[in-house]
């Protein structure tokens, strides 16, 4: 491995309810691991902390509309 990096890491991007930063911040980072040949030795997941987060709930439309904008069509959850 000339990246040095242990076999597997997982990356948590964590905002408040996970139905919109955050989600786009783990589409964006995995896009970008895939192109660097790096998505085998990390995952990328996102998460919410409110008591009324969302994890796994149907993204916001407005997330949706923005990783469409820049050519990711489904979001990852």
């Amino acid at each position: 491995r000339g990246l040095g990096l242990p076999p597997y890491r997982r990356i948590l991007i964590i905002c408040h309810a996970n139905t919109s930063r955050s989600v786009i911040a783990e589409a964006l980072l995995t896009r970008m691991l895939e192109e660097r040949a790096l998505s085998q030795h990390l995952t990328v997941e996102s998460g919410g902390i409110a008591a009324y987060a969302r994890d796994g709930a149907l993204v916001s439309m407005d997330a949706r509309l923005v990783l469409r904008d820049v050519g990711i069509a489904q979001a990852p959850k």
